[in-house]
Order: C-alpha cells, then sequence, then structure tokens
C-alpha cells in the first residue's frame, strides 16, 4: 500500500499491507541499481489476461477473489480529476468486464475482498460493504477509538461468518492490531490482549473455528496468531537470522495442518521476500530461489491445495517486475510470469487459486499513460 498516489491508497482504495510496503518501497530503491538472475519457468503457464481499462483515470487492483473457474470478483481503485473511487471487475469463464462497484469515497473506500458463495462478497477498507450478486450494501461497523483505522484483509467462512484484519493508530503506543469478526449479520471487534503494538494484514478462515491472521509487530519475527472460535493465540514463528523487521502481509490455510505465510524481511538494504510454513505444530522458514542480487517482497499467497500455492509480490531488476513462486507442498521454485511495461508488479495485488494449476493475480501496470490494472492467469 502506498498513496501520494500512496495516500490515497494506504487510507482508502488500497488500506492493505501499508507498513511493509512502505518499509519495502525505500529498501527496493536502494537495491534499484543491483544486477538479476531471471527467474525460471514452471507450469501452469502465466500471461496476461485482458481486462477492460480505465479511461480518464490511472489505478491499480489490489485484491481477488474466485469461487470457480469462471467466477471471480477482481478490486481496486481508479483516479481521476474528479476523485477516487473503487471499481470492481468480474470474471465469467470467458471475459472480464466491470461491474457495479462500492459508492464510497475517500476513508469509505474499501482495498480487499472475500468471497464465500458465487453471489456473496465482503469488501473492506475504511468501511464494510457486500455483495449480493446484484449490487453493494454498505453495512454499519463497530466504533473504533484511535486514528485511521483501516482493514487490510478479510476471510469469510461463510456469507455470515468472516475476520477482518488491519490495524488502528493509537497516540500512546502508535500502530496497533485491528481485528473484527462477523458473526450472522453484525460486525464486532475483537479484542486482541497479546499484542500492544504491529499490524495484522493478512488472514485465512477454513472455518468458523479456524482461522490465522498474520502481521507484523515491528520485530525480527513475523506475527502469527490462531483462533478456535473462542480466543485468539499468538502462533511463534521464527525470525531470519540477521533479520531487523519481518513482515508477513498474506496467508493462506488450505488444510487444518498447512499454513504458507508471505511477506519480507529486512536485514539491511535490501528488502527481501519471505515466506514460511506451518504444519500443524510449528511454523518454519522455507528457502526462496530469489536472485540474491535484487530485492522483493512477496504480497499475496494462495494455496489450490496443501502441495499447490502460488505466492505474488515484486523484484527489482533494475525496474519493477512481476514475481511469482510456486510451493508443492516441500519446496519453492521460481515462476516465469510477463511484465509487458516496465514497472508492472504485484508489490500490491493479490491472488487467488481454484485449484492446484487454475488462479488469477492482480496488481498493476506502468504505462506511458500512468498507472492501469494488471491482471494474469495461470493455467
Amino acid at each position: 500500500m502506498r498513496v501520494d498516489a500512496t495516500r490515497v491508497e494506504r487510507l482508502g482504495a488500497r488500506p492493505r499491507r501499508a507498513l511493509p510496503v512502505a518499509l519495502a518501497s525505500g529498501l527496493l530503491a536502494a537495491a534499484a541499481c543491483a544486477g538479476f538472475v531471471g527467474p525460471a519457468s514452471a507450469s501452469p503457464t502465466w500471461s496476461v489476461s485482458p481486462s477492460p481499462q480505465l479511461t480518464k483515470a490511472h489505478g491499480a487492483l489490489s485484491s481477488v477473489a474466485c469461487t470457480a473457474t469462471s467466477n471471480c470478483y477482481a478490486l481496486g481503485w481508479s483516479n481521476n480529476p474528479a476523485g477516487t473511487k473503487t471499481v470492481v471487475e468480474h470474471w465469467n469463464g470467458k471475459a472480464w468486464s466491470f461491474i457495479a462497484s462500492p459508492g464510497g469515497k475517500g476513508s469509505g473506500l474499501v482495498g480487499h475482498l472475500s468471497c464465500p458463495g458465487a453471489k456473496s462478497c465482503w469488501a473492506v477498507g475504511g468501511v464494510f460493504e457486500h455483495w449480493n450478486g446484484a449490487g453493494w450494501t454498505l453495512v454499519p461497523g463497530p466504533a473504533v477509538s484511535g486514528s485511521a483505522p483501516a482493514l487490510s484483509s478479510v476471510s469469510c467462512a461463510s456469507p455470515t461468518s468472516c475476520t477482518a484484519v488491519g490495524m488502528v493508530s493509537q497516540r500512546s503506543v502508535g500502530f496497533t492490531p485491528l481485528l473484527e469478526q462477523l458473526n450472522g449479520t453484525t460486525w464486532s471487534r475483537t479484542a486482541l490482549t497479546n499484542v500492544t503494538t504491529g499490524t495484522l494484514d493478512g488472514v485465512s478462515c477454513r472455518s468458523t473455528t479456524d482461522c490465522v491472521a498474520v502481521g507484523t509487530v515491528f520485530g525480527p519475527a513475523a506475527l502469527a496468531e490462531r483462533w478456535n472460535g473462542q480466543s485468539w493465540t499468538i502462533s511463534r514463528t521464527p525470525a531470519v537470522p540477521g533479520a531487523v523487521q519481518s513482515f508477513f502481509t498474506s496467508v493462506s490455510c488450505p488444510t487444518a495442518t498447512s499454513c504458507v505465510a508471505v511477506g519480507l524481511f529486512a536485514a539491511g538494504a535490501p528488502a527481501r521476500a519471505l515466506a514460511e510454513w506451518w504444519n500443524g505444530k510449528r511454523w518454519s522458514i522455507e528457502p526462496l530461489p530469489v536472485p540474491a542480487a535484487t530485492s522483493s517482497q512477496l504480497a499475496g499467497v494462495s494455496c489450490g491445495s496443501a502441495t499447490s500455492c502460488y505466492a505474488v509480490g515484486i523484484y527489482t531488476n533494475p525496474s519493477r517486475k512481476t514475481l511469482v513462486e510456486h510451493w508443492d507442498g516441500k519446496t519453492w521454485s521460481l515462476v516465469a510470469s510477463p511484465s509487458p511495461d516496465p514497472g508492472d508488479d504485484f508489490a500490491s495485488g493479490a491472488v487467488s487459486c481454484t485449484s492446484a494449476t487454475t488462479c488469477f493475480a492482480v496488481g498493476e501496470r506502468w504505462t506511458q499513460g500512468g498507472r492501469l490494472p494488471l491482471i494474469e492467469r495461470g493455467s
């Protein structure tokens, strides 16, 4: 999440993963002249998926949710002289098209969605919005004390059971994690008593009694929390040797004994992509085949099965490029992905997989005309 263009994304259209991307932006710049060894190819093949483009505006896509190979929703934002608004695109199995989008502006924008049904999606950001297959409805949320509360991720086990995570700024301690849950028709805030400083940036719920939320406490190890249906507890994660700060930006849990979390860590410049795996008992750091001379970060991960997860992000070469990695349950491998324009990336993007071999990833293209939405398909 960035905003000046950066500020718009941070608190509005792109509230997700503010601090990790902000940190990485500075470290990526420091690595802009580094050498590079390109990623190796792997199956499935990734290609740009044609989609309708914005007219007289610039923007990006920040979230994607697929309920089937013929039903996906991509959420993002656009900006023109009239202001910034949310945009939504729908995939029907053959083509992408614009559909009705939430009408919020400013702090009322949304930046991440989860779709527990073919015609049911929840979108979060500065507010809560619900899609019923025909239109969006603004849903009241709980009052939150503090400055600029923003939800950066949501995961729904069903249309009436969702968990949303993010951050809020408190004058006394700085950023603190924000966690809100839907039980039926009402959203309520859930207090985390085990963390006082940090942010939550990703969440994955397999059921109403099994969720994992991830983020940072601005220390050497990233943050992971587990929900058992009654309470949240810290799930200890290891730190990369030498890391000063580590951030999880996304998590996906395909089974009760398998979760994959991704993000980045800083052990001096440049920033490096991070991936950890939970085997049902403990987290472990899994080596990523990222070129040693490049800075990198992972922004999203989705698992079609316990033996097939795709993570997307960015690396520099020296310009910004899309980064796709595949986890087969034992090791990570680099996957070739197109970057049609210099600066194309998934730095603030996401990925959604409906199977081990079918995924969509979203992000942004940097063209001579400005920033435009980017959609790529792995199949």
